[in-house]
């Protein structure tokens, strides 16, 4: 939509830059909030929900004047003859003003002061917000759920909102393929599901007993300064930069791929490609995750720390191919078998690593303060910096970067978590390892570790 409105690649990526900022202020104090008032956290939850509809919802009333014609520009050859005609006549009538000593102002410049561009922008941020925090409570109330020692069975559980993810992102770009239109039919089904979201969870969302600490600040404060968690964090951060970068910019790339090779099915590919990212890398992933994680430690630990450098690995070898796709059609066998090793493991990984070394009673503190350096500091990162780079180098040279610094961050976080933090912090709670498990581990039994 910021691009049909007219939004340049830096406009988009400083907007974008912005906005995971106040994800890392809203996630860990609303967890701190669900954390405290553990009676209320379903209500707070809907709030969540509602205040996320309310603003996606909205945006179909935004004017997008370009938004259409963006569309029907890859519908029919008849349309781009129109355009070209106009064109021609508007060039025409530039050279008579530039004759006539008039000038004409920048189309760019008046976009960003009009009414248009700021709702956008306002309810764009709205809308992320309410739908990071609903992210992460969600992850933590699952967690919650699952109870001490079934952190392995997470994925199996986010499988689900992976199926409706690519069913409703094939459902969308088919749609508007089909209509020839712009993005009601998107916005459409995101009200009706989000209100099915709503009365779900209203009537069928049953929270068990949770403990309730008095010190949820000091025993975070305490977590995130031991070594071994700090630096997860840092790798967290980075796997967030790479995913943001991929996730506001892989459409961009791909419809420039359509504009240079003349494909008129852009929107159809873009709801196809969501759905193999979805229905096929991230169902299997997110379905074998437990087993895949398991797989990388030894009778449980170090699981999580070795599955995000393999997932920083998987980003390094994603974005490099991306960088090489010459045609859009080439996106899609690349996010089908790559977008499962690279965003699905990464995101069971730092959810998994959340949820293990989290204190009683701050669960949903936890996981939202581990969910806005993800996909708080590093969205902000990898838009911002992305934005700059792709404006100035182009999206093939961006990608071919980010491949990079996937690269050399897989190997440094193998090497000083296998090397240096592995050895010297093995008294602390292992990685993958609850404090209840640990203290069940020593002789004094999970209810004693409470």
């Amino acid at each position: 939509m910021g691009r049909a409105l007219g939004a340049s690649e830096v406009a988009m990526g400083s907007v974008t830059a912005l906005l995971p900022p106040l994800f890392l202020l809203a996630k860990p104090l609303f967890g701190l909030l669900a954390d405290h008032f553990t009676a209320h956290r379903s209500r707070l939850f809907l709030m969540v929900l509602a205040g996320q509809n309310v603003a996606f919802g909205c945006l179909y009333w935004v004017p997008c004047t370009n938004c259409t014609t963006a569309n029907n520009m890859t519908s029919s050859a008849d349309n781009i003859t129109s355009l070209a005609n106009n064109s021609i006549s508007l060039a025409s009538n530039s050279t008579s003003l530039a004759n006539n000593g008039t000038t004409t102002s920048n189309p760019s410049e008046s976009l960003y002061s009009s009414a248009s561009w700021w709702c956008f922008v306002g309810l764009l941020a709205l809308g992320t917000i309410f739908y990071n925090v609903a992210n992460s409570v969600s992850d933590a109330i699952t967690f919650d759920i699952l109870g001490d020692g079934c952190e392995m069975s997470y994925g199996e559980q986010r499988v689900w909102g992976t199926v409706g993810f690519g069913l409703s992102g094939l459902l969308s770009g088919s749609a508007m393929q089909w209509w020839h239109t712009d993005y009601e039919p998107a916005l459409a089904l995101a009200v009706v599901f989000g209100v099915v979201d709503l009365l779900v969870c209203q009537y069928h969302l049953k929270m068990p007993p949770l403990p309730r600490s008095e010190r949820i600040l000091r025993d975070v404060g305490s977590l995130v300064s031991r070594p071994n968690v700090a630096v997860f964090l840092v790798f967290a951060a980075v796997c967030g930069a790479l995913d943001g970068f991929v996730v506001y910019y892989l459409f961009w790339f791909l419809e420039e791929r359509a504009e240079v090779s003349s494909s008129h099915s852009v929107k159809l590919i873009e709801g196809l490609v969501l759905a193999a990212e979805t229905l096929l890398g991230e169902t299997a992933f997110f379905y074998l995750s437990g087993a895949i994680l398991a797989r990388l430690g030894s009778q449980g630990r170090h699981t999580h720390a070795r599955g995000l450098s393999l997932a920083l690995a998987a980003y390094a070898l994603r974005c490099a191919l991306v960088s090489a796709a010459s045609s859009p059609w080439h996106l899609l066998p690349i996010e089908a078998l790559m977008q499962g090793p690279s965003y699905a493991l990464s995101y069971s990984a730092i959810v998994g690593y959340a949820a293990s070394v989290s204190p009683p009673g701050a669960s949903a503190t936890v996981q939202g303060l581990v969910a806005g350096v993800d996909d708080g500091l590093g969205y902000a990162v990898g838009s911002l910096l992305g934005g700059v780079l792709y404006k100035y180098a182009g999206g093939a040279v961006a990608f071919r970067v980010f491949a990079a610094v996937a690269a050399v961050s897989a190997v440094s976080h193998l090497a000083v978590y296998e090397l240096k933090l592995k050895k010297d912090h093995g008294d602390q709670v292992p990685v993958g390892y609850s404090a209840a498990a640990v203290t069940e581990e020593e002789g004094t039994g999970a209810n004693g570790a409470q």
